[in-house]
């Protein structure tokens, strides 16, 4: 069952004053837990305080907070609000009797969701992005916080069992509830696996080398083992690059360098400025709260690759849209089309998982549902739900795979106008061979060709990446500046 996570993505703010004070004590005779004030623990072991008109997100406290939060009364919690990067963020939660409606405004964007009570903690209902069916998650205010070294969101860290444990009850304990408020079943699926149950992760990874790190291990990223062998899929992947949190899992047949090179080209993408500070943090918010990362393996055959079969038969997470294999990673070649995809399947990642969620009706893929969808239709000369045998003359874009529905040609268009805009593209022979797909392969082109897509990509209130990844993040930070 797809995932999606719900409103702690996105809510952050205010202070966590009031909020988990020791004094606070709970009323006895109160049979349902009340929706303010208390933590509510969901399935990835993340909480989140609803109080008023705001929501604090909490973790359990790591050693300095390393996932970016800061230290208050025991938890590690961010907060935000008001104006982050350039993005007004707005919470309402409005008592309905029944339920809570509970919504996130940015900008001209919101995300909402209805908020049921039920013993021992709620059920949170949304919609999928085509509206049409309920996903249903639950959290827990019953139950306790996860064990202190449980670092990885969504993974089995050895002394987080018994918590797991404890909250797989709760969900089977709240099926007859959510049942009753309209849900099929309850959205759970834990992204991660105890190590004695192996029946649906049982794939030889054949003779993968151990990790070891090699003389090109020597960028602003350092290249570790991999730290969720026991997650479901992942368990052949032998070198791991954290990513501002997110994760490049990387097969034994890949070099450092080509890890390292997406690696950078990942953060590059996010980071596109490089000034040391992710450009959009709602996006990445988005990317970290779905544990997007970019899977590489060794081939496109199963056969040849123990990893990429393991993976297929066994990834049950919602963290990947597109992935990377080793003939077509090239450092040497950075960003070269038909050498270098890097940069093609990492924005694709971004976009799919982050953009068209926070952004919807800016970048959202279906039909009539946003100004990049407005901007696909013209661009291929009418709406066609699949490609036509012929696309009209004064079509500029003229995707023909067959394989390839609306919303697949709608991350496709995005990724050659944010490419040309970067001029990537921009060389006679590249623009010869991409000529049967995509015609303004230059920045000068797709400005004057496709307006409106150009003014989409380069609208300042979304953050795209204006600017042509090499595959080395360097970044400069304040302390730097003043150092020169």
């Amino acid at each position: 069952m797809k995932s999606v996570v719900l409103a702690a993505l996105l809510i952050i703010s205010a202070s966590l004053a009031g909020c988990l004070s020791e004094d606070e004590e709970e009323t006895e005779d109160t049979e349902q837990p009340v929706l303010y004030g208390e933590i509510f623990w969901n399935q990835d072991g993340e909480g989140i305080i609803y109080q008023n008109d705001t929501g604090v997100e909490v973790r359990t406290l790591t050693e300095n907070c390393e996932w970016g939060g800061d230290e208050i009364d025991g938890y590690c919690t961010i907060e935000w609000s008001g104006n982050i990067n350039g993005i007004t963020i707005e919470i309402e939660i409005k008592d309905n009797g029944e339920f809570y409606d509970y919504c996130v405004y940015f900008d001209s964007q919101s995300f909402c969701a209805e908020l049921h009570l039920i013993d021992g903690g709620l059920v949170a209902i949304t919609l999928t992005d085509n509206g049409e069916e309920k996903v249903c998650q639950v959290s827990s205010n019953t139950i306790g916080a996860p064990p202190a070294d449980y670092a990885e969101k969504g993974y089995l860290a050895e002394s987080a069992s018994d918590w797991h444990s404890e909250f797989e009850e709760f969900v089977e304990d709240s099926e007859d509830a959510a049942i009753k408020l309209g849900c099929e079943s309850i959205d759970y699926h834990p992204s991660y696996q105890d190590e004695n149950d192996s029946d649906g992760n049982s794939e030889d990874c054949g003779e993968t080398q151990e990790f070891a790190s090699d003389e090109n291990n020597s960028s602003f990223f350092v290249i570790e083992a991999n730290p969720n062998p026991d997650s479901p899929g992942m368990k052949c992947f032998t070198k791991y690059v954290d990513v501002f949190g997110l994760g490049v899992y990387a097969e034994s047949g890949l070099s450092d360098a080509q890890v390292l090179h997406a690696a950078a080209v990942l953060a590059e993408l996010l980071d596109n400025d490089e000034d040391g500070v992710i450009d959009d943090q709602i996006l990445f918010s988005r990317l970290e709260n779905m544990s997007a990362i970019v899977p590489m393996f060794n081939s496109e055959e199963p056969d040849d690759s123990p990893a990429l079969e393991d993976f297929m038969n066994n990834y049950n997470g919602n963290g990947v849209s597109a992935v990377l294999f080793a003939d077509e990673v090239d450092p040497d070649q950075p960003m070269v089309w038909g050498s270098d995809a890097t940069i093609e399947e990492i924005m694709h990642t971004i976009n799919h998982i982050g953009h068209v969620y926070v952004y919807p009706d800016a970048f959202g893929l279906q039909p009539d549902s946003s100004l990049l969808s407005a901007a696909m239709d013209e661009a291929r000369g009418g709406q066609f739900q699949s490609p036509p045998d012929n696309y009209p003359e004064d079509a500029w874009y003229h995707y023909d795979d067959t394989t390839c529905d609306y919303e697949c040609m709608a991350i496709e268009y995005i990724y050659w106008a944010q490419v040309s805009n970067m001029d990537i593209l921009n060389d006679t022979v590249t623009c010869d061979e991409i000529a049967n797909e995509w015609e303004p392969c230059s920045k000068e082109l797709l400005e004057s060709m496709d307006v409106l897509i150009y003014a989409l990509i380069t609208d300042p209130q979304y953050h795209l990446p204006q600017n042509a990844p090499d595959g080395e993040y360097n970044p400069q930070t304040a302390e730097d500046d003043t150092e020169e």
